[in-house]
């Protein structure tokens, strides 16, 4: 096979029968490597004391082909940052920096709008004033951590090397968006046997997010809608409230017919519109990986950048944590 490299090797008589036993054992095959439907594509009839149950039949080829599902979706509980088990703090990932608030009292402060940020004979300057007095402030230091995600940050007035500033606009960033519901009851539950997990939809919605707590509760939070494409993320932004829950609501019932009928409550956000972010998170293209992104870490003077974007784990707050560390590192051995 011209062009096919690897594939073109030649593979002994052994290779070949113990890759038939392979795919015989990793697809439900038969012996003449024909698929005719397996328990782990679910059951049409489930067993029990008296059947062996009744497998669903086997999805037709061509329509798996066509729908393109194994381009990415297919393989998504497969990616490092998404395989199973997942752990997640009681109260959802907030709860995470609201402990480092409660372990640092009085260290952070909070409603700090940074306006200006430069540089000084020692260090650098930050001009801040508090949200909700309007008070102006200023601290001198000799650095500064800087973990304003970059579309936010390019709002600051801020003395940056040209070149940092052309790194900072190479990035760049999803537009994402998510719609939660209160449901009044567990209909993926108790209709369709969903005990957490995604749904995944050819419609704006993208997915839809099953909750992996409060199981068999009376009722619990559906994530509806979680968007993360350029084109629908910059779409859902500019929507009315109302419409991205009716929106969302139409795709769902494609879904589950009957979930407008338990959905109540619905909140959204589009990180493209939070005034201190401006984006979900940063997504690095291969040739600003390898060309900007050293630039980045190697600081701009006094300046140090840090948070997500600033890491191989970007959308994370593993991420973050672990270019904090960095800078930390950075920042330690200057002083030395």
């Amino acid at each position: 096979m011209a062009g096919a490299g690897p594939l073109a090797q030649p593979v002994s008589a052994e290779d070949k029968e113990r890759l038939r036993a392979f795919l015989r054992e990793f697809g439900a095959l038969d012996k003449d490597l024909a698929y005719h439907g397996s328990s782990r594509a679910g059951w049409a009839t489930p067993p029990d004391a008296t059947h062996a149950g009744t497998p669903n039949q086997p999805l037709d080829l061509r329509q798996i082909l066509t729908s393109d599902f194994w381009q990415g979706p297919m393989q998504f509980g497969e990616l490092s940052t998404m395989a199973a088990t997942m752990l997640q703090p009681v109260g959802g990932m907030g709860r995470i920096g609201q402990a480092f608030g409660r372990a640092l009292p009085g260290v952070i402060t909070y409603q700090a709008v940074v306006t200006e940020l430069t540089r000084t004979e020692t260090g650098a300057r930050i001009t801040w004033k508090h949200a909700g007095t309007g008070a102006q402030h200023r601290i001198d230091a000799p650095f500064v951590v800087v973990t304003i995600p970059f579309p936010a940050l390019r709002e600051v007035h801020a003395d940056f090397a040209p070149a940092t500033r052309a790194a900072m606009a190479s990035v760049d960033y999803v537009p994402a968006g998510k719609v939660a519901f209160q449901a009044s009851r567990r209909f993926w539950e108790l209709d369709q046997q969903i005990y957490g997990g995604i749904s995944w939809t050819s419609r704006a919605a993208t997915q839809m997010w099953y909750p992996s707590a409060g199981l068999h509760g009376e009722n619990g939070i559906l994530v509806g809608a979680y968007i993360w494409s350029e084109d629908l993320g910059n779409e859902f932004a500019a929507k009315p409230l109302a419409q991205r829950l009716s929106d969302t609501l139409d795709d769902g019932a494609h879904l589950h017919p009957d979930a407008p009928r338990w959905l109540r409550h619905g909140v959204s956000v589009a990180w493209k519109n939070i005034p201190y972010t401006r984006a979900g998170w940063a997504e690095w293209s291969r040739e600003a990986r390898a060309t900007q992104f050293p630039l980045l870490l190697k600081g701009d003077g006094p300046y140090l950048f840090a948070g997500e974007h600033m890491s191989f784990i970007t959308g994370w707050q593993e991420g973050a944590v672990r270019s904090a560390h960095q800078v930390l590192a950075d920042i330690a051995e200057r002083m030395r």
